[in-house]
């Protein structure tokens, strides 16, 4: 230790003394260059969206959604009767969604919602509020095709021994546009932030559901839908990371959006529907 505190220079204390004038200086560059220092929160405005990033959310060439009858296979069921029920419901929902307004008035509504829904379940401490600048609400709803009956695992005695399998598949394009900030809390609290302008689109999304009956003589009958792990999605993306100096169109960026969307399908993609209860007669 002595011969590292000496007076004369030495290689160890230019060796020391080297390293971190590299790491401060590091450290200096991405506060001011690429990390936003200041206090105040992320305003609209602030980061103003590249050409690319603004394009991106334009609406889907229509010609590409699935519009036309999936030939059946033999053995297989049609369920374009359905597919026309959840089209009417999906529609439903969206003009739910933005209040029944037609234009403008309509989009600041799902806009406003959406912002709103964003903040709620963003958590606390890492995230400055999501500002939302644009959302499309989509204009087509999931297709179903190839319904079959197949083998339950459970006896018989207990669920009938079947249950159904559907395809799904979902071309659309919904799709947001938003701006935030990360806060950096290393080496102290709210050392500083990362502005961040994200775009993402739906392009396909494609899955199996399998359908389970009710267990024989349940008292509290359901009704589950599971939603099998191989499912297939495909988001189109674009962001701007960084302040003064920015970097567009990071591909891990997009790879960790698209697998966390994915998983997050997965881990929550079985939904129990409580059917009425069976009363005993009278």
């Amino acid at each position: 230790m002595a011969y590292v505190l000496t007076l004369q220079p030495t290689f160890t204390q230019g060796f020391i003394i080297g390293q971190l004038s590299i790491i401060i200086l590091l450290a200096l560059i991405l506060k001011y260059l690429f990390l936003d220092s200041s206090n105040e929160p992320l305003t609209p405005g602030l980061l103003v969206p590249s050409k690319t990033l603004q394009e991106s959310t334009t609406t889907l060439d229509q010609s590409n959604l699935e519009t036309s009858p999936v030939p059946l296979l033999e053995g297989l069921e049609s369920t374009e009767w359905f597919n026309l029920i959840i089209r009417e419901i999906f529609s439903s929902y969206r003009a739910e969604i933005r209040d029944n307004a037609k234009g403008l008035a309509g989009d600041e509504v799902a806009r406003a919602r959406v912002e709103r829904w964003l903040n709620e379940h963003k958590g606390t401490g890492l995230i400055d509020p999501i500002i939302v600048e644009a959302v499309s609400l989509g204009n087509s709803a999931p297709r179903l095709f190839n319904a079959q009956i197949i083998p339950n695992d459970l006896p018989k005695d207990v669920s009938g021994g079947r249950q159904i399998q559907i395809e799904v598949t979902y071309v659309d394009s919904i799709s947001v546009r938003l701006t935030t900030s990360l806060f950096f809390n290393q080496p102290v609290p709210a050392f500083a932030r990362l502005p961040v302008s994200l775009s993402l689109a739906l392009k396909s999304l494609k899955a199996t559901i399998v359908i389970v009956p009710p267990i024989h003589n349940d008292p509290n009958p359901t009704l589950t839908l599971k939603l099998l792990p191989d499912l297939s999605l495909s988001l189109q993306s674009t962001s701007l990371l960084g302040s003064r100096a920015k970097l567009a169109n990071v591909p891990k960026v997009h790879e960790l959006i698209e697998n966390r969307i994915k998983n997050a399908l997965i881990e929550r993609g079985t939904w129990k529907i409580h059917l009425p209860m069976k009363r005993d007669s009278l």
